[in-house]
């Protein structure tokens, strides 16, 4: 019996070790899904060349891509993204709410609402949304996935290619 004890405190300390990382890995899923909740403003956009803050109106553009733009490259983008900014941005929201419901405004469509989940494991965000189509008046469903990462109390979504477009940071209003 003495030789079995052991071997069965081993098992034991595994059991509690288990339990205790399942119990912490719940509570930091969990964390997410509150974080998440309430208003979000576009704070800046960024990539793998340049990074726009539009709270302090100031484009940084990296070393390897500023030797590709002249001064007058360089004026012009940051003109142009606070246009966009201007224009397109400066009502853009998300707002995730408890119920698992959405509402978005890109300021060039307008708001849509539908319904989230959020993937932890695959850091991302699942969006669902029905439209009425206002050409044939027939609903289609529409689903997005985006991938997110949290940059200390931003919520950034992530661009995962030149067609997915920049890294957007947002801010809690």
């Amino acid at each position: 019996m003495l030789v079995n004890q052991p071997f069965a405190k081993l098992a034991a300390m595994k059991k509690i070790i288990l339990f205790v990382f399942l119990f912490i890995a719940t509570g930091l899923q969990a964390q997410d899904n509150k974080k998440i909740i309430g208003k979000w403003k576009v704070a800046a956009m960024f990539d793998d060349k340049m990074y726009f803050d539009f709270g302090k109106d100031s484009l940084y553009v990296k070393p390897g891509a500023a030797q590709q733009m002249t001064k007058a490259q360089a004026d012009s983008v940051h003109r142009q993204l606070k246009e966009i900014m201007g224009e397109y941005l400066k009502e853009a929201y998300f707002e995730f709410k408890a119920d698992m419901t959405y509402a978005e405004n890109s300021g060039m469509q307008g708001e849509r609402t539908g319904t989230y989940s959020i993937d932890e494991a695959a850091k991302t965000i699942s969006l669902e949304r029905t439209r009425k189509s206002k050409v044939t008046g027939v609903e289609q469903k529409f689903e997005e996935k985006i991938k997110y990462a949290f940059n200390g109390s931003r919520l950034v979504f992530l661009g995962e290619g030149d067609d997915d477009g920049p890294n957007i940071e947002f801010e809690k209003q």
